[in-house]
């Protein structure tokens, strides 16, 4: 009886096994599926903060898939055309967008402390409450920019043009 009893156990804890196996394959509950899709990340993303390269980038892009809430951190994006891509709650510490063409981008929230925008047009760029902490904008266009609440502490906007910026 004892032999019984513990074979039912077993075969009943592995049918709780499968279920959570197979609740978890379905990927995220619906709420939290609505919350990601607010904050502009894609619930269907099997791995939303996995560290992506420009070659990682590129893909997303030909697909039409947002960037918003990736991580970026350290990828070299130096001299692509970015225009009016959604960057919202993106990491970028550490990237290269050095000569990107970045008008008309939404950097809101997006955490890009020591990110190089060195000589890169953020023309019409939605920078609001973003992080960019010591981030370098050496001779980057600016104009009309939206920094508002963003955090620049140390950020190097030397022959920056920062023209109808706010």
């Amino acid at each position: 009886e004892i032999l019984s009893r513990a074979g039912k156990q077993h075969d009943e804890g592995m049918a709780k096994l499968a279920d959570v196996k197979a609740k978890s394959k379905a990927g995220p509950p619906d709420w939290a599926k609505k919350l990601m899709a607010q904050a502009g990340v894609d619930p269907n993303d099997p791995a939303p903060m996995k560290q992506l390269k420009r070659e990682d980038v590129a893909l997303q892009l030909k697909e039409g898939k947002s960037l918003a809430g990736k991580n970026l951190s350290g990828a070299d994006l130096s001299g692509l055309d970015l225009r009016g891509v959604s960057f919202k709650g993106t990491h970028l510490q550490k990237a290269k967008l050095i000569g990107a063409n970045l008008d008309g981008v939404d950097l809101s929230g997006a955490i890009a402390g020591e990110a190089d925008f060195s000589q890169a047009s953020l023309r019409e760029a939605i920078m609001t409450k973003g992080v960019f902490q010591k981030a370098k904008f050496v001779k980057a266009r600016m104009q009309l920019s939206d920094m508002s609440q963003a955090l620049l502490n140390e950020a190097d906007l030397t022959e920056a043009d920062l023209a109808g910026a706010k």
